[in-house]
């Protein structure tokens, strides 16, 4: 079942980065960002797909993972929340929490190599709040991202729990398979292609940003 699972949501990821190329240069800059952070995520789930199937430690692409979601998805909100103190606010938490989250690595830069609870919590909480500001801004505005939006928020939040939940039931010694987890967060990630494909293709149905910004 996971197997058919991966298949199904690798097979939707590359169709939405295919589709979402072909007009890359001739369209918003909002659908620009979210080209750029569907293709660098399909790059890094390739990645460890082919170090896996290697028998190669691959653990330390999860950093890449979540500092890459968390600036192409601040890129992405900046460009679509309107009021000028949310974006404001997001000029100033992308190097904070970069910030933050650089410095244990800097102290002990054989964290690289291990799992991470700190870097999801600070890397991931930022982009549901984004995500929630923006849900919130097209209760009575433009509507264009709502399913990528909804995705977001669903996957982010639910991924970055689970991830969480297992790093507390290995601290108090709580015998709680890995691959559940994994399971459930695959699920999470292949609803969240489903939601940006049904997206991607809403916007390119009502011929959505054929002009740059």
């Amino acid at each position: 079942m996971l197997v058919f699972i991966k298949q199904l949501y690798y097979f939707i990821q590359i169709g939405v980065i295919l589709v979402l190329w072909v007009r890359f240069f001739k369209t918003s800059r909002a659908l620009q960002w979210l080209t750029i952070y569907a293709t660098t995520m399909g790059v890094i789930e390739t990645l460890n797909k082919g170090l896996s199937s290697l028998g190669i430690h691959n653990l330390f692409l999860s950093h890449f993972y979540f500092t890459f979601q968390f600036l192409l998805l601040s890129g992405f909100y900046y460009t679509v929340l309107e009021k000028a103190k949310q974006r404001r606010w997001i000029q100033i938490m992308v190097p904070v929490m970069l910030l933050l989250n650089a410095v244990p690595y800097a102290i002990d830069p054989q964290l690289f190599h291990d799992f991470n609870p700190v870097e999801i919590y600070l890397l991931s909480m930022p982009i549901v709040i984004y995500a929630t500001l923006h849900l919130y801004q097209m209760l009575d505005g433009d509507k264009t991202f709502y399913y990528f939006t909804l995705g977001v928020v669903l996957y982010v939040m639910g991924s970055a729990a689970l991830f969480l939940a297992h790093f507390l039931m290995v601290k108090i010694a709580y015998d709680f398979p890995f691959w559940l987890i994994s399971g459930f967060n695959l699920f999470l990630y292949t609803v969240f292609q489903i939601f940006m494909a049904y997206q991607v293709y809403q916007l390119y149905k009502s011929n959505y940003g054929t002009n740059v910004e």
